[in-house]
C-alpha cells in the first residue's frame, strides 16, 4: 500500500512538469522582449536636482598649459576664501569629477544660498585660474565595462550619438 501512494505522488509530480515546446517558448519570449522595448522607450530621462549644494571648479585650458595644477588653485583659494566667515561651519567635501575638475559638495543642512556665496568667493579668489559654476539641475550617467584603449573622446562621442 505505501508502494502504491508513492507511484501515485510521483505521477502526479510527473504532471506537474509538463515542459512547454520550443514554439510557446519563443513566443513567451517574444512577448517579454517587446513588453521591455515597450518600456525603455517609455522612459524619459530625468533631470536630478542635487540633494546637497555642489560648487564646481575647472581649471582652464591655457592655465594648465602653464602647469598650473588644482593644488596651487586650491591653495590659492583656501588663502582667501574663510569658510567661516561665509557662515559655513560643516566644512566641504571635496571631490574630483570625472572630467579632472574639482567639485565641493556641502554638507547637509547648507542652504544653497551659502553655496551661492562659496561660488562667488571662488570667482573672485580663481578669476583667472578657473572658472567656478554652482551645479543646479543634472543627469548622472554610468558607463562600465571599457578597455583601456577607449579615450575620453571616444565616450563623448558615443554619448553623444545615443542621445540623439
Amino acid at each position: 500500500m505505501g508502494h502504491r501512494r508513492q507511484e501515485e505522488e510521483e505521477t502526479v509530480v510527473r504532471c506537474r512538469r509538463r515542459h512547454n515546446s520550443g514554439a510557446e517558448k519563443a513566443a513567451v519570449e517574444d512577448d517579454k522582449a517587446a513588453a521591455a522595448a515597450t518600456a525603455m522607450k517609455a522612459r524619459k530621462p530625468k533631470l536630478d536636482t542635487p540633494r546637497t549644494p555642489v560648487v564646481l571648479v575647472t581649471l582652464r585650458p591655457e592655465v594648465i598649459s602653464k602647469g598650473v595644477t588644482y593644488y596651487e588653485a586650491l591653495q590659492r583659494a583656501a588663502e582667501k576664501v574663510s569658510l567661516t566667515e561665509l557662515g559655513m561651519r560643516g566644512g566641504l567635501n571635496i571631490r574630483r569629477a570625472a572630467t579632472g575638475a574639482r567639485l565641493f559638495e556641502l554638507t547637509k543642512g547648507q542652504t544653497p544660498e551659502a553655496a551661492e556665496r562659496l561660488t562667488k568667493e571662488l570667482r573672485a579668489a580663481l578669476k583667472d585660474v578657473a572658472s567656478v559654476v554652482q551645479r543646479t539641475k543634472y543627469a548622472s550617467i554610468r558607463i562600465t565595462g571599457l578597455d583601456d584603449s577607449v579615450t575620453p573622446e571616444m565616450v563623448v562621442a558615443a554619448v553623444a550619438k545615443a542621445g540623439d
